[in-house]
């Protein structure tokens, strides 16, 4: 495969590889990480607020709101 080539003699295939690398999002393992730590602590949680509240649901709701808490501090 030949590449174009510009007045200066560079590969342009360099400044679309370059420009691509810029463009990627950085923030793909941030979703991830945060996943497994919910995956992790949700029984405890959930079990502590449960013990609290004596209410399932509400134990449900006090668990999704302490998580949605820390990924905004995230």
């Amino acid at each position: 495969m030949r590449h174009a080539r510009s007045q200066s003699g560079k590969l342009l295939h360099d400044l679309q590889q370059a420009e691509r690398k810029r463009s990627k999002p950085r923030t793909k393992a941030k979703p991830a990480r945060f996943d497994a730590f919910v995956a992790r602590y949700y029984p405890t949680v959930y079990h502590f607020a449960f013990r609290l509240t004596d209410d399932p649901r509400e134990a449900v709701l006090l668990t999704h709101y302490a998580f949605l808490g820390i990924r905004k501090k995230l």
